[in-house]
């Protein structure tokens, strides 16, 4: 009998299933609980399975006693739906991530290492490094266990990013249509803890065949402040390529730029003293006025060109104000099964105001979500981007200021 079929029909005898992955849904997205993986059997057979069962209890602990082990089965089976499967033989555990990514266990908005060139489309490569607290951090080369680093790329005027999970090694292989990319920025991720940040590299591929170097690319995490720098490394990245790739030639140089468009300034600093806003519990610069919803800064606006606002400092005539307006982007990271957004291209930026609000100079794009922020400045002196505390949502971005953006969408069509 086929394995679904007797998990479906009723045989739930755990050894007849070897290692069994789950995939929780909460809140209607799925889940991966990489840690949640059991031998249940001598037989190497995976499955992974979707499912919105739930316990009280933990569900690894659960499944050490029999009598609750047959309930949790039965529970699949009422809820489960086996999206693949495949014989490993006898290999390591590792084996299963490329069977989870190949298999399509979980799909969605993810670019791997490929195979080769093409005539459409060159090989983009270069590397990713990743350094916190003056050392480099080693990742994994599977989804069992330990952090996890994504990047993050997004084709021009493409309304989702796609992203790129970084292996043990720095180097990366992508078969890429000819055009212009930005590489939005990161997603790290311990098993419940997740770090973002937007970097916005811009590089182009062009329409011919062979291999691209795009640069190295390497990412300084301290606290919540992220700087990025591209460096070039060509003979090194070069030695790595004809090793892995026999026969591709030594590739063209098409460097990715790191764009600054956040204006100018000499200093950042806090803006919660001296600069006469009140910082609270809730928001970690000025309080934005609208849009809003019942106080929290994500609301909805019915004009393509809306008025943004917030309280003015109190030191009139002292302080100015940079906003700056970008357009969500969304992305899903590990294997589809984690969704989060970033701020991607700037709108608007304006620099100096006098006046405490700020309508966009161009229309924007009808169901478009988009996130804004508030600075103060003197000179060149400025402070952190202002941000909204009280949010799960939070973003690091390029600002020593956690908390998130102030968000609103579109829902006009004027």
């Amino acid at each position: 009998m086929a394995l679904r079929e007797k998990l479906l029909e009723g045989d739930t005898d755990p050894s007849a299933f070897g290692k069994i992955i789950l995939v929780r849904v909460l809140d209607e997205k799925p889940y991966v609980i990489p840690h949640y993986e059991f031998e249940l059997g001598s037989r190497k057979k995976v499955v992974c399975i979707i499912t919105n069962w739930s316990s009280e209890a933990p569900l690894q602990e659960r499944l050490h006693d029999n009598e609750i082990r047959q309930q949790a089965f039965q529970r699949l089976r009422e809820r489960s739906i086996i999206l693949t499967r495949k014989w490993l033989g006898v290999r390591r555990f590792a084996a299963l991530v490329p069977v989870l990514a190949l298999g399509g266990c979980i799909a969605g908005g993810a670019i791997e290492n490929a195979a080769g060139s093409s005539e459409d489309r060159p090989l983009v490569t270069g590397a990713v490094r990743v350094i916190e607290n003056d050392r480099e951090t080693k990742w994994s080369a599977g989804y069992l266990a330990g952090a996890h680093f994504w990047l993050l790329l997004l084709p021009k005027g493409a309304p989702r990013a796609v992203s790129y999970r970084r292996g043990a090694e720095p180097g990366f292989y992508w078969a890429l249509a000819p055009g212009d990319y930005n590489i939005l920025g990161f997603v790290k991720r311990t098993f419940n803890r997740e770090t973002s940040g937007r970097l916005w590299a811009e590089f182009r591929v062009p329409a011919s065949p062979g291999a691209v170097y795009i640069g190295d690319l390497t990412i300084r995490l301290t606290g919540t402040s992220v700087e990025a720098e591209v460096g070039d490394d060509l003979d090194t990245n070069f030695a790595a390529l004809a090793k892995k790739y026999p026969g591709v030639g030594r590739p063209k140089v098409s460097l990715m730029k790191m764009v600054a468009d956040q204006g100018s300034f000499s200093e950042i600093v806090d803006g919660c003293s001296g600069w006469g806003i009140d910082c609270d519990d809730t928001f970690n610069g000025v309080t934005p006025l609208q849009p809003v919803k019942g106080g929290v800064p994500d609301g909805d606006v019915a004009s393509l060109q809306p008025t943004l606002e917030w309280k003015p400092s109190l030191e009139d005539g002292r302080i100015h104000y940079d906003v700056v307006v970008f357009e969500e982007i969304g992305f899903n990271y590990g294997l589809g099964a984690f969704s989060a957004r970033l701020p991607g291209p700037a709108v608007a930026y304006v620099q100096n105001l006098w006046v405490a609000q700020f309508t966009l100079p161009r229309r924007l794009r009808h169901g478009a979500s988009y996130n804004w922020s508030v600075r103060l400045r003197r000179g060149e002196v400025v402070t952190a981007w202002s941000r909204y505390l009280s949010s799960s949502f939070r973003l690091p971005g390029l600002s020593a200021n956690p908390g998130s953006w102030f968000r609103f969408r579109v829902t006009g069509a004027d």
